[in-house]
Order: C-alpha cells, then structure tokens, then sequence
C-alpha cells in the first residue's frame, strides 16, 4: 500500500485511478502542482483535489470538483482560478475591473433615469401653463 489509500475513514483517495479519465484529470493535478493530488470524498460523494501533505503529513481536502469528475482542462482552469496564492494581484485586478463595470452601469442608468425625470417635469410644466423661475442649476453651485 502506498500510504494514500489509508487516510481517515471519511476520505478515500484511489492508489490507483480505475480508468482513463480518472488517470487523466490525476495527472492533470499534479502537472499543476506536485503538491497536490487527486481523491474522492466518499462522506459527501463529491472529486477533490488534496493538498498532498495536509496538516498532520496526511492529505487534506482543498478544492471540491463534484460528483461528476470534470474533464482535466476544466480542473487545471479551476485550480487556476482558484489559485490565490500565485495570482493573488490577478484576481484582485478582477474584482476591481467587474466592480467597475457595475458601478458605470449603475452610474449610466441613473443619469438616464435623471434625464428621463427632468423631461417629464419640464413636459407637466408646459403642459400646465407653468413659467420656470429663469434659474438652471450649474454643477459647482452658481445659478443665472
């Protein structure tokens, strides 16, 4: 026995992969990184990728792929995507670059929105035989 197969009861992490697939997606974790190996969780039924050596030498669950073992790509992206460590600065440069977009989305809508009410109000105005009072607001504060 290699060591792997007996870990805590909870936890089975195959010595040997049963078929290709399962060859292929281990060998696409540890070509990632040597640190890391490829098992199965049989308490929630669900493909994990182990820190090869965990806290007490034994291997410890780090990132959860599903019951369905994805195909080695799709794990290398996740590893990738998931990797903070090494691409810490990148994924913060993300988040930014997302939140970004959503605040000029959201600025955008509410000046179309003001400019949607200021119409509507100067219509109602017309429309009731209302005069303005000759003041237009000019950002900064001066009126004329």
């Amino acid at each position: 026995m290699d060591g792997l197969s007996v870990l805590r009861p909870e936890m089975w992490v195959p010595p040997q992969m049963k078929d290709a697939q399962e060859r292929a997606a281990a060998k696409a974790v540890e070509e990632y990184d040597s640190g890391l190996i490829l098992g199965y969780r049989n308490d929630v039924g669900e493909w994990v990728v182990f820190l090869r050596n965990g806290p007490g030498g034994v291997p410890f669950p780090a990132l959860g792929l599903g019951s369905t073992l994805p195909a080695p790509e799709e794990i290398k992206r996740r590893l990738y995507r998931a990797d903070t460590k090494r691409r810490g600065p990148a994924i913060v440069a993300e988040v930014e670059r997302h939140n970004r977009m959503i605040e000029d989305r959201g600025r955008r809508a509410q000046e179309a929105s003001i400019e949607v009410a200021a119409e509507g109000i100067e219509w109602a105005s017309r429309k009731l035989g209302l005069r303005g009072n000759g003041k237009i607001f000019v950002p900064g504060g001066a009126t004329t």
